[in-house]
C-alpha cells in the first residue's frame, strides 16, 4: 500500500509541475511515439497507477499484485488517451494557405496599394483579424477575398466586386 501512495504523490506533483512549468521541463520530455510519452503523460500515468492502487487495496480488499495489474492497465489507458490527444492536437495546428485561400471578410484598418492594413476574415465559422495588403485601395468595410498567404499573420486580398 506504502508503494502506491508513494508514486500516486510522486506522479501527481510531477504532473502539476509539468503543467505549470509548461516548456522549463520540457527536456524531460520524451518524442516517442508522437506524444505519448511527455513527462505530463507519464506522470499523470504513474499518478492513476497509484491512485487506483491505492483503491483497490483499501476500497475493494485486492492483494497488491492484482491491485498493480488493475493500476498498469488504467495507466497504459491514460497514456493512449493523452498520446491521442497530443495527435489531435498537433493536426489542428494553425490556419495554412489550404484554410485561408478563398476566405471573404472586410476590411477593418483601410489601406493603400503595397501597405498593409488589417481585415476580418471567416474562417471555420469564427471571425478572424488578419495583417491584409491588396494590388489598390482598401477602404474600411469593404468586402475581400484572400488570394494569397503572404506569412503566418498577413494575406495579399482582393475586393470583391459589389453585386
Amino acid at each position: 500500500m506504502t508503494a502506491f501512495v508513494v508514486v500516486a504523490v510522486v506522479g501527481g506533483a510531477l504532473c502539476v509541475l509539468s503543467v505549470l512549468f509548461d516548456g522549463l521541463l520540457d527536456a524531460l520530455d520524451l518524442d516517442l511515439g508522437g506524444g505519448f510519452l511527455s513527462l505530463t503523460s507519464v506522470s499523470a500515468a504513474a499518478a492513476l497507477f497509484g491512485l487506483t492502487g491505492i483503491v483497490a487495496v483499501s476500497g475493494l480488499g485486492w492483494g497488491p499484485g492484482a491491485a498493480s495489474a488493475l493500476g498498469a492497465g488504467v495507466a497504459v489507458v491514460t497514456l493512449l488517451a493523452a498520446g491521442l490527444l497530443v495527435r489531435a492536437l498537433k493536426r489542428s495546428g494553425p490556419e495554412t494557405s489550404q484554410t485561408v485561400l478563398g476566405a471573404r471578410g472586410r476590411v477593418t484598418t483601410p489601406a493603400g496599394a503595397g501597405r498593409y492594413g488589417e481585415v476580418h476574415l471567416q474562417l471555420h465559422g469564427t471571425t478572424v483579424k488578419w495583417t491584409a495588403v491588396g494590388d489598390g485601395d482598401l477602404r474600411r468595410g469593404d468586402a475581400v477575398e484572400v488570394v494569397e498567404l503572404i506569412s503566418p499573420t498577413a494575406v495579399r486580398v482582393r475586393p470583391l466586386d459589389a453585386g
